[in-house]
């Protein structure tokens, strides 16, 4: 698809380059979103122990009580 913008050939009109040209954008914006969602939502290593311990907290609390997760 990149390659096609790139070219110019008689094929590749003006029109369908702008198209091809947008969609591209739009992918790549679509990626940056995504790759900062997960950065904003990825742990450092004491937060995951941190999480950790509470899952563990909350399944000790579970199985005094009698409850089975």
């Amino acid at each position: 698809m990149i390659h096609s913008i790139m070219t110019t050939s008689s094929s590749n009109n003006s029109s369908r380059r702008r198209i091809i040209r947008k969609q591209v954008d739009e992918l790549i914006k679509k990626h940056m979103r995504e790759e900062q969602q997960r950065k904003e939502t990825s742990l450092s290593p004491s937060a995951k122990v941190d999480a950790a311990f509470a899952r563990l907290a909350n399944v000790n609390t579970a199985s005094h009580s009698g409850m089975h997760i």
